[in-house]
Protein backbone atom coordinates (compact mmCIF):
# COMPACT_ATOMS: atom_id res chain seq x y z
CA UNK A 1 0.00 0.00 0.00
CA UNK A 2 1.15 3.57 -0.70
CA UNK A 3 1.55 5.49 2.53
CA UNK A 4 1.81 9.16 3.46
CA UNK A 5 4.09 11.09 1.11
CA UNK A 6 7.62 11.62 2.32
CA UNK A 7 8.18 15.29 3.27
CA UNK A 8 11.50 15.13 1.41
CA UNK A 9 9.63 14.32 -1.81
CA UNK A 10 9.02 17.96 -2.70
CA UNK A 11 12.03 18.24 -5.05
CA UNK A 12 12.63 16.74 -8.45
CA UNK A 13 10.26 15.68 -11.19
CA UNK A 14 6.90 13.94 -10.72
CA UNK A 15 8.40 10.46 -11.17
CA UNK A 16 11.14 11.13 -8.63
CA UNK A 17 8.63 12.49 -6.12
CA UNK A 18 6.42 9.45 -6.69
CA UNK A 19 9.31 7.03 -6.14
CA UNK A 20 10.16 8.75 -2.86
CA UNK A 21 6.66 8.11 -1.54
CA UNK A 22 6.69 5.19 0.93
CA UNK A 23 5.37 2.08 -0.80
CA UNK A 24 5.51 3.59 -4.28
CA UNK A 25 8.44 1.52 -5.62
CA UNK A 26 6.71 -1.70 -4.55
CA UNK A 27 3.44 -0.58 -6.19
CA UNK A 28 5.30 0.31 -9.39
CA UNK A 29 7.08 -3.04 -9.39
CA UNK A 30 3.87 -5.00 -8.99
CA UNK A 31 2.21 -2.95 -11.74
CA UNK A 32 5.08 -3.84 -14.06
CA UNK A 33 4.85 -7.52 -13.08
CA UNK A 34 1.08 -7.56 -13.75
CA UNK A 35 1.59 -5.91 -17.13
CA UNK A 36 4.31 -8.30 -18.25
CA UNK A 37 3.16 -11.58 -16.70
CA UNK A 38 -0.62 -11.19 -16.65
CA UNK A 39 -1.35 -9.11 -19.72
CA UNK A 40 1.23 -10.81 -21.94
CA UNK A 41 -0.34 -14.23 -21.49
CA UNK A 42 -3.89 -12.90 -21.70
CA UNK A 43 -3.52 -10.93 -24.93
CA UNK A 44 -1.38 -13.59 -26.59
CA UNK A 45 -3.94 -16.34 -26.04
CA UNK A 46 -6.99 -14.12 -26.59
CA UNK A 47 -5.98 -12.36 -29.80
CA UNK A 48 -3.11 -14.37 -31.30
CA UNK A 49 -4.72 -17.79 -30.80
CA UNK A 50 -8.36 -16.92 -30.16
CA UNK A 51 -8.42 -18.99 -26.95
CA UNK A 52 -10.34 -16.92 -24.41
CA UNK A 53 -10.46 -19.76 -21.87
CA UNK A 54 -6.69 -20.16 -21.86
CA UNK A 55 -6.28 -16.37 -21.78
CA UNK A 56 -8.43 -16.04 -18.66
CA UNK A 57 -6.51 -18.70 -16.75
CA UNK A 58 -3.14 -17.37 -17.91
CA UNK A 59 -4.04 -14.03 -16.36
CA UNK A 60 -5.44 -15.54 -13.17
CA UNK A 61 -2.43 -17.82 -12.88
CA UNK A 62 -0.27 -14.72 -12.54
CA UNK A 63 -2.44 -12.09 -10.84
CA UNK A 64 -2.94 -13.73 -7.40
CA UNK A 65 0.75 -14.53 -7.07
CA UNK A 66 1.71 -10.96 -7.97
CA UNK A 67 -0.96 -8.96 -6.16
CA UNK A 68 -1.58 -10.99 -3.01
CA UNK A 69 1.69 -12.83 -2.42
CA UNK A 70 5.20 -11.85 -1.43
CA UNK A 71 7.39 -14.91 -1.77
CA UNK A 72 10.45 -14.56 0.51
CA UNK A 73 14.00 -15.73 0.06
CA UNK A 74 16.80 -15.44 -2.51
CA UNK A 75 15.94 -15.73 -6.23
CA UNK A 76 16.52 -19.51 -6.60
CA UNK A 77 14.35 -20.23 -3.59
CA UNK A 78 11.59 -17.89 -4.80
CA UNK A 79 11.62 -19.59 -8.19
CA UNK A 80 11.39 -22.99 -6.52
CA UNK A 81 8.42 -21.85 -4.44
CA UNK A 82 6.61 -20.50 -7.50
CA UNK A 83 7.24 -23.69 -9.46
CA UNK A 84 5.89 -25.75 -6.57
CA UNK A 85 2.60 -23.88 -6.92
CA UNK A 86 2.12 -25.53 -10.32
CA UNK A 87 1.01 -29.00 -9.14
CA UNK A 88 -1.09 -27.45 -6.38
CA UNK A 89 -2.72 -25.12 -8.89
CA UNK A 90 -3.43 -28.00 -11.27
CA UNK A 91 -5.11 -29.96 -8.49
CA UNK A 92 -7.22 -27.00 -7.37
CA UNK A 93 -8.35 -26.01 -10.87
CA UNK A 94 -9.22 -29.63 -11.60
CA UNK A 95 -11.17 -29.94 -8.36
CA UNK A 96 -13.01 -26.67 -8.96
CA UNK A 97 -13.88 -27.63 -12.53
CA UNK A 98 -15.26 -31.04 -11.58
CA UNK A 99 -17.04 -29.98 -8.38
CA UNK A 100 -18.83 -27.15 -10.17
CA UNK A 101 -21.35 -29.75 -11.37
CA UNK A 102 -23.34 -29.14 -8.15
CA UNK A 103 -23.49 -26.09 -5.92
CA UNK A 104 -23.31 -28.17 -2.75
CA UNK A 105 -20.25 -30.02 -4.03
CA UNK A 106 -18.48 -26.76 -4.85
CA UNK A 107 -19.39 -25.38 -1.41
CA UNK A 108 -17.98 -28.43 0.37
CA UNK A 109 -14.84 -28.14 -1.71
CA UNK A 110 -14.54 -24.47 -0.74
CA UNK A 111 -14.80 -25.46 2.91
CA UNK A 112 -11.96 -27.95 2.54
CA UNK A 113 -9.78 -25.57 0.52
CA UNK A 114 -10.36 -22.69 2.93
CA UNK A 115 -9.40 -24.87 5.88
CA UNK A 116 -6.23 -26.06 4.16
CA UNK A 117 -5.26 -22.54 3.14
CA UNK A 118 -5.68 -21.27 6.70
CA UNK A 119 -3.31 -23.98 7.92
CA UNK A 120 -0.61 -22.91 5.48
CA UNK A 121 -0.04 -19.74 7.50
CA UNK A 122 1.41 -21.89 10.28
CA UNK A 123 4.17 -23.10 8.00
CA UNK A 124 5.96 -19.77 7.77
CA UNK A 125 6.21 -17.10 5.06
CA UNK A 126 7.21 -19.51 2.30
CA UNK A 127 4.01 -21.57 2.55
CA UNK A 128 1.78 -18.68 3.58
CA UNK A 129 2.76 -16.47 0.62
CA UNK A 130 0.97 -18.42 -2.16
CA UNK A 131 -2.04 -19.32 0.04
CA UNK A 132 -4.36 -16.57 -1.32
CA UNK A 133 -3.54 -17.68 -4.86
CA UNK A 134 -4.46 -21.27 -4.03
CA UNK A 135 -7.89 -20.20 -2.85
CA UNK A 136 -8.53 -18.25 -6.04
CA UNK A 137 -7.32 -21.14 -8.18
CA UNK A 138 -10.18 -23.18 -6.75
CA UNK A 139 -12.81 -20.44 -6.77
CA UNK A 140 -12.40 -19.37 -10.40
CA UNK A 141 -13.38 -22.69 -12.07
CA UNK A 142 -16.34 -23.05 -9.69
CA UNK A 143 -18.15 -20.24 -11.49
CA UNK A 144 -20.59 -21.21 -14.24
CA UNK A 145 -20.64 -22.62 -16.77
CA UNK A 146 -19.81 -26.19 -15.79
CA UNK A 147 -17.28 -27.09 -18.49
CA UNK A 148 -15.17 -30.17 -17.76
CA UNK A 149 -14.19 -30.29 -21.43
CA UNK A 150 -12.34 -27.00 -20.94
CA UNK A 151 -10.08 -28.45 -18.24
CA UNK A 152 -7.02 -29.02 -20.49
CA UNK A 153 -7.17 -25.43 -21.75
CA UNK A 154 -7.57 -24.12 -18.22
CA UNK A 155 -4.57 -26.07 -16.99
CA UNK A 156 -2.48 -24.91 -19.94
CA UNK A 157 -3.37 -21.28 -19.31
CA UNK A 158 -2.66 -21.60 -15.59
CA UNK A 159 0.73 -23.16 -16.33
CA UNK A 160 1.70 -20.31 -18.63
CA UNK A 161 0.60 -17.71 -16.08
CA UNK A 162 2.62 -19.24 -13.24
CA UNK A 163 5.70 -19.73 -15.43
CA UNK A 164 5.50 -16.11 -16.59
CA UNK A 165 5.27 -15.02 -12.96
CA UNK A 166 8.40 -17.00 -12.07
CA UNK A 167 10.21 -15.55 -15.08
CA UNK A 168 9.20 -11.98 -14.27
CA UNK A 169 10.21 -12.45 -10.63
CA UNK A 170 13.73 -13.38 -11.75
CA UNK A 171 14.18 -10.82 -14.52
CA UNK A 172 12.46 -7.65 -13.30
CA UNK A 173 13.92 -5.62 -10.47
CA UNK A 174 13.12 -6.11 -6.80
CA UNK A 175 13.98 -4.35 -3.56
CA UNK A 176 17.31 -5.42 -2.05
CA UNK A 177 16.82 -8.51 0.04
CA UNK A 178 16.13 -7.58 3.68
CA UNK A 179 18.51 -8.66 6.41
CA UNK A 180 17.47 -12.14 7.62
CA UNK A 181 15.99 -12.27 11.10
CA UNK A 182 18.69 -14.73 12.16
CA UNK A 183 21.33 -12.12 11.34
CA UNK A 184 19.50 -9.42 13.30
CA UNK A 185 19.20 -11.76 16.27
CA UNK A 186 22.89 -12.68 16.03
CA UNK A 187 23.78 -8.97 16.08
CA UNK A 188 21.58 -8.45 19.15
CA UNK A 189 23.22 -11.41 20.89
CA UNK A 190 26.68 -10.09 20.09
CA UNK A 191 25.80 -6.59 21.31
CA UNK A 192 24.35 -8.00 24.54
CA UNK A 193 27.52 -10.05 25.03
CA UNK A 194 29.53 -6.84 24.66
CA UNK A 195 27.28 -5.20 27.23
CA UNK A 196 27.88 -8.14 29.57
CA UNK A 197 31.65 -7.83 29.14
CA UNK A 198 31.53 -4.09 29.84
CA UNK A 199 29.49 -4.68 33.00
CA UNK A 200 31.99 -7.31 34.15
CA UNK A 201 34.91 -4.94 33.64
CA UNK A 202 33.10 -2.17 35.52
CA UNK A 203 32.32 -4.39 38.49
CA UNK A 204 35.92 -5.58 38.53
CA UNK A 205 37.13 -1.98 38.56
CA UNK A 206 38.81 -2.26 35.15
CA UNK A 207 36.34 -0.35 32.96
CA UNK A 208 34.85 3.15 32.81
CA UNK A 209 31.08 3.74 33.09
CA UNK A 210 31.07 5.27 29.61
CA UNK A 211 31.84 1.87 28.10
CA UNK A 212 28.87 0.37 29.90
CA UNK A 213 26.53 3.11 28.71
CA UNK A 214 27.68 2.86 25.09
CA UNK A 215 27.46 -0.94 25.07
CA UNK A 216 24.01 -0.77 26.67
CA UNK A 217 22.84 1.62 23.95
CA UNK A 218 24.25 -0.71 21.28
CA UNK A 219 22.40 -3.67 22.82
CA UNK A 220 19.17 -1.65 22.96
CA UNK A 221 19.48 -0.67 19.29
CA UNK A 222 20.19 -4.23 18.22
CA UNK A 223 17.26 -5.61 20.22
CA UNK A 224 14.95 -2.93 18.84
CA UNK A 225 15.90 -4.06 15.33
CA UNK A 226 14.58 -7.54 16.18
CA UNK A 227 11.09 -6.31 17.12
CA UNK A 228 8.48 -7.81 14.79
CA UNK A 229 7.20 -4.33 14.01
CA UNK A 230 10.66 -3.45 12.64
CA UNK A 231 11.01 -6.58 10.49
CA UNK A 232 9.43 -7.11 7.04
CA UNK A 233 6.45 -9.50 7.20
CA UNK A 234 8.17 -12.19 5.15
CA UNK A 235 11.11 -12.25 7.60
CA UNK A 236 9.14 -12.47 10.84
CA UNK A 237 9.45 -15.73 12.83
CA UNK A 238 5.71 -16.06 13.37
CA UNK A 239 5.04 -19.63 12.29
CA UNK A 240 4.61 -22.65 14.53
CA UNK A 241 7.70 -24.37 13.14
CA UNK A 242 10.48 -25.33 15.60
CA UNK A 243 12.92 -22.96 13.89
CA UNK A 244 10.71 -19.88 14.29
CA UNK A 245 9.83 -20.80 17.85
CA UNK A 246 13.54 -21.16 18.64
CA UNK A 247 14.21 -17.68 17.25
CA UNK A 248 11.42 -16.21 19.37
CA UNK A 249 12.68 -17.93 22.51
CA UNK A 250 16.26 -16.84 21.79
CA UNK A 251 15.23 -13.20 21.51
CA UNK A 252 13.33 -13.44 24.80
CA UNK A 253 16.40 -14.95 26.47
CA UNK A 254 18.72 -12.24 25.11
CA UNK A 255 16.37 -9.51 26.29
CA UNK A 256 16.16 -11.17 29.71
CA UNK A 257 19.95 -11.16 29.98
CA UNK A 258 20.02 -7.47 29.02
CA UNK A 259 17.44 -6.67 31.70
CA UNK A 260 19.32 -8.67 34.35
CA UNK A 261 22.53 -6.80 33.55
CA UNK A 262 20.73 -3.49 33.99
CA UNK A 263 19.26 -4.73 37.25
CA UNK A 264 22.74 -5.67 38.43
CA UNK A 265 23.85 -2.09 37.86
CA UNK A 266 20.88 -0.54 39.66
CA UNK A 267 22.21 1.92 42.19
CA UNK A 268 25.55 2.09 40.36
CA UNK A 269 24.48 3.53 37.00
CA UNK A 270 21.17 4.96 35.83
CA UNK A 271 19.67 3.96 32.49
CA UNK A 272 16.51 5.11 30.73
CA UNK A 273 13.77 2.49 30.66
CA UNK A 274 14.12 -0.06 27.86
CA UNK A 275 11.18 -1.23 25.82
CA UNK A 276 12.81 -3.38 23.16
Amino acid sequence: MIGTPDPRAGTGGPLRRFLRTPGAPEALRRAAWVTVAGCAGFYTFAYAFGRRDMALYAMFGALPLILFSSVPGPPPRRTGTLLLTLPVGWALVTAGTLLAVRDWAAALGMLAVGFAVSLLANGGPRTAAPAPAFQLYYVLPCFPPYAPDALPARLAGLTVGILLTALVDRLLWREPRPVPYRTLLADATEATAGYCAAVGRLLAGDGPPEDVRSSREAADRALTATLLSEVPPDQRPTSATPGDRALTHTRAAVRHVRDLLSLTLSGILEFPGATA
